[in-house]
């Protein structure tokens, strides 16, 4: 190769012809022009990699693409002198767009062995790359090109300064495509996504407003049988009538216990599912779970029984609906497959080594401590479950946390059962921060063992005595008290009007909003229980309209509406308390008691 060095830029002219190493013979620049390549806007500039050994090759690389632009981007040139090098710079540089490479250099294959490096280790799949030999006996054209993912395979003794050009356009020309391919590609595939999520969101606002709207229309009617049944079993009835009337009300919880598995399971999946924080009496929890199925229990024989390790906090700070939900669903399972024996609940705080867990005391943090020991206010709790029923065999255990399942199809025609409630209790107790486990032995019992975790609470303030139903005829601390009812459906107002009568309660009835606010301004009332969805004028309107009023009256939502936005929505509006439908009969006395009481 012959380089003649440019000294009057007048008189330099270029001449080019083959010799025996790179057939070039270019007039150069002076040496401070050589590498003058222009990177005032560096993104917008196209990156080449030149790999070789021979520094002459660079140089006439460099001059030979002085000036380069394509598609308005000027050239950015990297030189590297050996494929080492190369590969420390393509593992920094990733959005180079050519590589002009030496095969013979460190090895005699160093330039085929770094392509390989490129596609296969690098996977760098948009990278044009230009093979170059001064030795092409070392690398066979044909070899190299059915061989190797390469765009160009060039001798140097055939490589003029207008070659490189011709050679290097269509390398980016092709380089360019591709890039721009994939943004299209990419931009389609984003422009997808986000129909698709749009259309998730979509699916889920709609299939979350369907499943408000089915938990509103199925416990609206559930509200009656369960209400009027349980009415029907405090009348004169004969034997016979009485057992009807059970089977009914207890069936109809059954129902609704159904109907809330597949409603939850639902929400889980939507992911709607939002866990409350309040304080609560944990063994005052368990103790009444155990009374109420103890009953249950010992119709089969069965000894039902709990302990409370002396090392769990009283009272907690969660969802104490949640875990009394899971807690219910694997002591009814214990109770249904156990025939004989035994059932223990148990609870152990498995991060306290204290003695006692009395957490009644005085806090009086500020913000910036409260965060600090927020660490130390976390309790994880152990619960197990354990019954010595027909056990499961150890093949069928992994179908018990799959939905719809149980363990043997013959279960669910002896035991009945949707295959929901462990499915359910898994995914809350997920939710809650633990997890579930089982063990079990075919025909000797089975173990649940699941964790949470929860703040320490503080202590509860203990509820309003509550009588018996029977009772209230001969105790009513609420009789004569002034309630005005809201409710449009005509089955449900004969049992609110029947339950308050119970109470020795003669209500007023509106069926709407509008006559809600009539009624207030003719007559004055104690207390209102509010329905919300009524036509003309719904209750949460009725409620705004009261507060803006300025009328003082408490209002209690009684609702088939139960989400948790419903729940905010009521507080919103200006209401004071939220009774679900199917109306517990206590707990709306306590509820009339609690903003009706007269303090003395």
């Amino acid at each position: 190769m012959k380089i003649i060095r440019r000294k009057d830029k007048k008189t330099a002219e270029t001449s080019q012809k083959a010799d025996s190493s790179a057939g070039v013979e270019l007039i150069l620049p002076n040496k401070q022009e050589q590498f003058n390549v222009d990177k005032s806007d560096d993104h917008e500039v196209w990156k080449v990699m030149v790999v070789d050994d021979e520094p002459d090759i660079h140089e006439i690389t460099q001059i030979s693409l002085k000036g380069f632009k394509f598609g308005g981007k000027k050239l950015e040139i990297i030189n590297a002198n050996s494929a080492a090098e190369a590969r420390d710079i393509l593992n920094k540089e990733r959005d180079i767009a050519v590589a002009m490479i030496d095969v013979v250099m460190e090895t005699e294959d160093a330039g085929l062995e770094l392509v390989r490096y490129i596609r296969n280790e690098l996977r760098l799949k948009d990278i044009r790359l230009i093979i170059r030999t001064g030795q092409p006996g070392s690398a066979p054209e044909r070899y190299v090109i059915d061989n190797f993912d390469i765009d160009g395979y060039k001798e140097k003794t055939d490589l003029t300064a207008q070659k490189i050009y011709t050679v290097l356009v269509s390398a980016i020309k092709s380089y360019s495509d591709i890039i721009a391919i994939e943004k299209n590609i990419a931009k389609l595939q984003i422009e997808s996504l986000k129909r698709e999520k749009a259309a998730a969101e979509a699916a889920n606002i709609a299939k979350s407003e369907f499943l408000a709207n089915m938990s509103h229309e199925i416990r609206t009617p559930m509200n009656v049988i369960i209400g009027m049944s349980r009415l029907m079993m405090d009348t004169k009835l004969t034997d016979e009538q009485q057992q009807y009337a059970d089977m009914i009300f207890h069936s109809s919880e059954i129902l609704l216990s159904l109907i809330e598995n597949i409603l939850d399971f639902s929400k889980i999946e939507a992911g709607k599912i939002e866990l409350e924080s309040v304080d609560f009496d944990l063994e005052t929890m368990i103790r009444k779970l155990t009374d109420m199925l103890r009953i249950k229990a010992s119709e089969k024989g069965i000894s039902l029984n709990y302990h409370i390790n002396q090392n769990v906090p009283r009272f907690l700070k969660g969802d104490s609906n949640r875990l009394r939900q899971i807690i219910l669903n694997l002591m009814n399972n214990a109770v249904k497959f156990t025939e004989k024996g035994q059932i223990t609940v148990t609870v152990n705080c498995t991060n306290s080594d204290e003695a006692s867990a009395s957490n009644n005391r005085e806090k009086n943090l500020d913000e910036a401590s409260a965060s600090e020991n927020r660490e130390e206010s976390m309790v994880i709790l152990n619960f197990r479950i354990t019954d010595t029923g027909i056990g499961i065999p150890k093949d069928r255990l992994n179908r018990l946390f799959q939905p719809f399942s149980q363990a043997d199809s013959s279960t669910t025609r002896k035991y009945g059962g949707t295959g929901l409630g462990l499915v359910i209790s898994k995914q809350l107790i997920e939710l809650m921060g633990g997890d579930i486990s089982v063990e079990s032995e075919h025909g000797k019992g089975t173990t649940f063992c699941f964790t949470t975790v929860f703040e320490k609470g503080s202590a509860v303030e203990k509820p309003v005595s509550t009588l018996s139903f029977d009772d209230y005829l001969n105790n009513q601390p609420i009789a004569g008290t002034k309630v005005l009812v809201a409710e449009d459906n005509p089955f449900n107002q004969i049992l609110a009007l029947k339950v308050l009568e119970k109470m020795g309660i003669y209500a007023d009835l509106a069926v709407n909003g509008i006559e809600v606010i009539e009624a207030l301004s003719k007559k004055e009332y104690d207390v209102v229980l509010m329905d919300i969805q009524m036509p003309e004028m719904d209750g949460l309107e009725a409620a705004s309209i009261i507060r803006r009023d300025n009328y003082k009256i408490p209002i209690i939502a009684m609702t088939a509406n139960t989400t948790p936005q419903d729940y905010e929505n009521c507080f919103s509006a200006g209401m004071d308390d939220y009774i679900s439908k199917p109306i517990d009969h206590a707990k709306l006395r306590e509820a009339i008691y609690k903003y009706t009481r007269k303090t003395e």
